[in-house]
């Protein structure tokens, strides 16, 4: 059997073994973290505003958009450096528009998106750098170096964390969004792990300025289960369902707003204090 540290999360090539050996490997890591939220616990909890929910995305997805609204909000039209690791699409670089930030963003990924390449902003010069988060390490410092779910997709997680640390200005702030262990079931084979408050803590052991934000909960999570990963198990297109779909989902995310438990991700946030 193939053990799971040799495993690519998103490999669809898997042979069903390999499944089998991931997700029971991932499933017990998920229930270990039980066996910690008496010594761990997440600082912060994300609330999501009924004008935050969107129709079509995920709950996870307006959970993360909530925050970011929210810390963007604060340093709205200042000049900021951003380094963007595990770019994708481009999501945070149309947060960074949306929000009229200014100044510098650079996104890093082995592959260059086609939508990355067609965002174009007045107020904020984009570039793309095409690489391995692991051996990325740049002689510029930065203002903002954030990551969203992408970290569980980096082999050496722990090695990018510490690059991004000195690629960080005094002052600066990280922000890393990564799936909760929770999301084993929602996501099934994607990553290379799912996290618990305990492995967070263990990474950013060394930070003092370190808030933990978890975000979803048993309510949200039902409904992801049921209305989006059974339905692309089925290869059928929730947004079929869109009379049924927006209602549902904004209710379960405001019953999760009043329950502190089953997270589906956490937001990490390191602020780097000035010597």
């Amino acid at each position: 059997m193939t053990s799971p540290e040799k495993l690519n999360g998103d490999n669809q090539g898997l042979k069903n073994i390999e499944k089998i050996s991931y997700m029971v490997h991932h499933i017990l890591i998920y229930f270990k973290s039980f066996l910690l939220l008496r010594k761990y616990k997440a600082t912060h909890k994300i609330v999501v505003s009924r004008d935050c929910i969107t129709t079509f995305n995920s709950p996870s997805r307006d959970y993360i958009d909530s925050f970011f609204d929210n810390f963007l909000n604060q340093i709205e039209n200042k000049s900021i450096s951003v380094l963007d690791i595990g770019c994708g699409n481009g999501y945070l670089f149309e947060k960074l528009v949306q929000h009229k930030i200014n100044g510098h963003y650079l996104g890093i990924d082995l592959k260059q998106a086609d939508k990355f390449n067609d965002l174009q902003s007045d107020s904020i010069t984009k570039k793309f750098m095409q690489g391995s988060a692991e051996e990325v390490k740049l002689d510029k410092k930065f203002d903002l170096i954030v990551s969203v779910t992408s970290l569980e997709h980096i082999e050496n997680d722990k090695k990018v964390l510490e690059n991004s640390s000195e690629m960080l200005k005094e002052g600066g702030c990280e922000i890393h969004v990564v799936p909760a262990g929770s999301s084993i079931f929602l996501y099934l084979l994607h990553g290379w792990r799912q996290y618990n408050i305990g492995m967070l803590n263990k990474l950013f052991f060394k930070k003092k300025d370190l808030e933990i934000h978890q975000a979803g909960g048993p309510v949200s999570f039902i409904f992801h289960f049921f209305f989006i990963t059974i339905f692309r198990i089925l290869n059928i297109d929730y947004k079929n369902i869109i009379k049924f779909f927006g209602p549902v989902k904004s209710f379960s995310i405001r019953a999760d707003n009043f329950l502190n438990f089953f997270p589906s991700i956490f937001v990490v946030k390191v602020q780097k204090g000035k010597n």
